[in-house]
């Protein structure tokens, strides 16, 4: 392989990881905000909001350890390179699907597939 190649994997590889960070890092600082405006339609109560801030945070992480043994083994039985297109469809779909959530169980749902 030559090393033009290899730097154009490398760069490809490293585009996809600033993606998904960024998308990440965009929506954590808001994610307080929008899920105590999701929690308040429900008349939920501050120890619940905070609750359900504190997991809907650590939710995605969680779920981004379990799913990386499946994507690791699809990507070991389909290649890499169309896992890491379709895991990226999906994080924008799931990205988008967190910004127009109307409750926090579409919330959850978004987060958990997102991860």
């Amino acid at each position: 392989m030559e090393r033009k190649e290899k730097l154009n994997r490398i760069f490809l590889i490293l585009l996809s990881l600033f993606v998904v960070m960024l998308g990440y890092g965009i929506l954590l600082p808001t994610l307080p905000y929008y899920t105590e405006r999701l929690a308040l339609k429900d008349n939920l109560d501050t120890d619940l909001i905070n609750f359900h801030i504190g997991l809907l945070t650590s939710i995605y992480p969680l779920f981004q350890l379990i799913f990386v043994v499946v994507w690791g083994k699809l990507s070991d039985r389909y290649g890499r390179k169309p896992i890491i297109i379709v895991g990226l469809i999906g994080f924008v779909i799931m990205q988008l699907l967190t910004g127009l959530a109307t409750s926090l169980t579409m919330l959850y749902v978004a987060r958990i597939f997102g991860g």
